[in-house]
């Protein structure tokens, strides 16, 4: 759903007096405070909640559109709520707030469920944009499940097939994980050959960016698993020669939630969640489904947006009028769709070597 369509779901649903609902979770009464009175406008409407018992309690009597968590809170089991309040309410986003300087915990809360990572102090202005995010993540995830009626249960379905897939392969080794891809892709040797191709692309792009060797790996794994959501897609909708409604554009664009249940399946696959949650969003924030913007997106998601670019616009091609094209392409998109510096480690590749020729 374009974000036109979202605004006008947002304007229908304030007409009729229907204010998006926050859960705001924390023991501490200040900070409670000041994030009411952060929503006082009147645009919101808030449920305030103490413990873990009053917020599964909350989640089971009321709508929430959105869950506000503080970290600091004492009567909470660290991230791991995060994870239990997911589970409980189906796609319910959930913003993190937190003093902890860390990237590891911003990256291991977003793993765990959370849709956004706030560090304190944190602005009004910046708490009610992470708030805006993620009711209009709600907001999506609830239209795409009336989407499409009679595409959205095969969708699901197929997503549960996918995911049950994956739990029974047991994957547990790179050379596992290429094995169990290529028998997803085993009708479309095309498809199986476009994410090994953005595999090999982001591999060298990673190496150029200095990124660990685990790191890298990590990158080439995510890289291999991009598009396994799309598999859920009903081909229908995949194949259709005429522009999809936005409806329908809202249903293809859950398979990264499909992607990010995929990798949550099996521990060897955890690290990879937040990487393929987060593969469509763009440099200037025009991606989703959360509309990062910058470097707020992760380092691995930029690289892979990159490389898989690359191979779409070359189509598979090894001629070098294709590439040169392609390459044009991505520096014009740079700042836009794409990390100026992931785009010039691309570039750099290109200029030390890296032959091409190797991924097709």
């Amino acid at each position: 759903m374009g974000l036109t369509v979202l605004a006008g779901v947002w304007l229908i649903l304030m007409a009729n007096g229907l204010k998006p609902n926050i859960l705001i979770i924390g023991d501490d009464d200040a900070v409670r405070r000041y994030v009411q009175q952060s929503f006082v406008s009147g645009e919101y409407r808030c449920t305030s909640v103490t413990s873990a018992q009053e917020a599964a309690s909350a989640t089971k009597d009321v709508h929430v559109d959105a869950a506000l968590l503080d970290m600091a809170s004492a009567g909470f089991p660290g991230l791991h709520w995060a994870a239990h309040l997911r589970r409980s309410v189906k796609n319910l986003p959930i913003v993190v707030v937190t003093s902890t300087r860390s990237a590891a915990v911003a990256l291991e809360a977003l793993s765990l469920g959370a849709t956004d990572c706030l560090l304190t102090p944190v602005s009004s202005s910046d708490l009610r944009a992470a708030v805006e995010r993620a009711v209009r993540w709600r907001r999506a995830a609830l239209a795409s499940e009336g989407a499409c009626d009679q595409l959205a249960p095969t969708m699901w379905a197929r997503s549960a097939a996918l995911v049950r897939a994956c739990a029974e392969s047991g994957v547990g080794s790179s050379i596992a994980l290429e094995s169990w891809v290529e028998a997803l892709y085993r009708n479309d040797a095309w498809a199986f050959g476009h994410v090994r191709r953005v595999a090999d692309l982001s591999v060298a792009i990673a190496t150029m960016l200095g990124i660990s060797p685990s790191g890298v790996q990590e990158i080439g794994r995510a890289a291999l698993l991009h598009d396994v959501g799309r598999i859920a897609v009903p081909p229908e909708l995949l194949q259709k020669a005429d522009p999809l409604t936005d409806d329908e554009r809202t249903l293809v664009r859950t398979h990264v939630q499909v992607n990010y249940e995929v990798a949550m399946t099996l521990p060897y696959l955890e690290p990879l969640a937040v990487t393929l949650f987060t593969v469509k969003e763009r440099f200037d924030g025009s991606g989703y489904p959360l509309g990062l913007r910058g470097d707020a997106i992760p380092i691995e998601a930029r690289v892979v947006a990159v490389a898989e670019a690359f191979d779409s616009l070359v189509a598979g091609r090894s001629d070098e009028p294709s590439a040169t094209r392609a390459n044009a392409a991505l520096v014009q998109a740079a700042g836009a769709l794409f990390d100026p510096a992931v785009v010039r480690a691309w570039l750099r590749c290109l200029d030390t070597g890296f032959r091409r020729s190797e991924c097709y």
